[in-house]
This record gives structure tokens, C-alpha cells and sequence, in this order.
């Protein structure tokens, strides 16, 4: 169960440095955005599109080689529970509603920011 926990808290944290970089890379586009008259609701999908769409492929992956492993796994006991597709499934919810937070937490502090300071080096 500990080990549980670390690895989530290290996968988040993954999870956020990545976000926080590409907001940072794409702050220049955000400003110009901005300047042009975008709203924040009109930046947000350029950000949330790509992360939902990179943790939906982790997921496809990322299921079928653990259950392959996990049948395999639960073949060796005696009295074996079978494989349910729930957890596989609030897995997937977790993760998402996790990168939905954390993306939608970047990009409203990158559509509050001050365009002038994403275009100072222009």
C-alpha cells in the first residue's frame, strides 16, 4: 500500500512537471492568444485536447500489458477471483480527472497572467 501511494505521488508529480513545462513552452502562443481578444474558455481546450488524448493512448497501452500480467499472476492460486474490468476502469477516471485538475489549474493561471509578460522578449 505504500509503495501504492509513492508511485502515485511520483507519477502526479511527473504528471505536473510535464504540464507546467508545455504551459510554459506555449505561454507565448497563450499571450498572443490573449492579446488577439481570446477568452479563457477559448485557451483551455488548446491545452486540455492534447493531454486528454496522451492519457487516453497511456491507458490503452498501459491496460491490456497489466492485465495480461495479472491473469497470469492470479492463475497461480488456488481460488482465483477472476479479472474484473472495474478497476482498470476508476483507474482511467482517476487519472483523468487528475490531469483535468492539474490542466485546467495551469491553464487558468496561464489565461489570468498578464500577456505583456509572455511577450517581454518580443
Amino acid at each position: 500500500m505504500i509503495f501504492s501511494i509513492l508511485t502515485l505521488s511520483i507519477t502526479c508529480l511527473g504528471l505536473l512537471g510535464l504540464i507546467a513545462f508545455i504551459t510554459g513552452q506555449r505561454q507565448k502562443e497563450i499571450s498572443i492568444r490573449k492579446v488577439m481578444g481570446a477568452r479563457a474558455g477559448q485557451i483551455a481546450p488548446l491545452l486540455f485536447g492534447n493531454f486528454i488524448l496522451l492519457v487516453c493512448i497511456s491507458c490503452l497501452i498501459a491496460f491490456p500489458v497489466a492485465a495480461l500480467f495479472m491473469n497470469k499472476w492470479l492463475k497461480l492460486f488456488f481460488y482465483n477471483p477472476g479479472l474484473k474490468i472495474e478497476p482498470f476502469l476508476f483507474s482511467a477516471i482517476a487519472v483523468l480527472l487528475i490531469t483535468s485538475f492539474t490542466v485546467a489549474f495551469h491553464t487558468a493561471k496561464a489565461a489570468i497572467a498578464n500577456p505583456i509578460h509572455g511577450l517581454r522578449t518580443e
